[in-house]
């Protein structure tokens, strides 16, 4: 349901890696997620990045939900 499985696609996806997907009715679903492995150390990868400058920003977000609890929450709290 919702952007769950797209968000993971992405996420796995903009690292590199893939993931595949095997169903049968009645039976279950399987996932299998394929990252590529590394031997640097993450704390050496931190080390050489450069942080980006954040600049302020200004914008909208555009919120969909089927749940109506979620909806009056981001009402209420954005007054949207």
């Amino acid at each position: 349901m919702g952007l769950g499985l797209t968000i993971c696609h992405s996420v796995i996806q903009n690292h590199g890696g893939a993931i595949t997907v095997a169903s049968k009715e009645g039976v279950g679903t399987t996932f299998h997620i394929y990252l590529p492995a590394s031997h640097k150390m993450i704390q050496e990868e931190r080390a050489a990045a450069t942080a980006p400058e954040v600049l302020p920003r200004k914008g909208r977000v555009l919120v969909m939900d089927d749940e109506e609890m979620l909806r009056n929450f981001w009402r209420r709290r954005f007054g949207c």
